[in-house]
């Protein structure tokens, strides 16, 4: 059996996207990513990816252009949230 088809694709598209690491999934199967603007306080956002390519996720909703963004130990940041309080 032989079959003709044509396959329509789109030019490529500038979106922003973030180092891979800096990507966490949270319990509730969400995705998460952190920021912040003076590198001392952070704030958990959540976030719609889209495509995964060479270490980076495609951000298509959830972040601005420019936002400082934690890219290493972002797990670690979620981590605490979840960790009960010390003494």
């Amino acid at each position: 059996m032989l079959a003709n088809f044509v396959i329509r694709v789109r030019g490529p598209v500038e979106a922003t996207a973030i180092p891979a690491n800096g990507v966490v999934r949270e319990p509730d199967g969400t995705m998460a990513a952190w920021v912040t603007t003076d590198r001392r306080r952070f704030t958990e956002r959540i976030i719609k990816t889209g495509l995964r390519t060479d270490g980076q996720v495609q951000i298509l909703d959830g972040l601005q252009r420019g936002e400082l963004v934690v890219s290493d130990d972002a797990v670690f940041l979620s981590n605490m949230l979840e960790a009960p309080p010390s003494d």
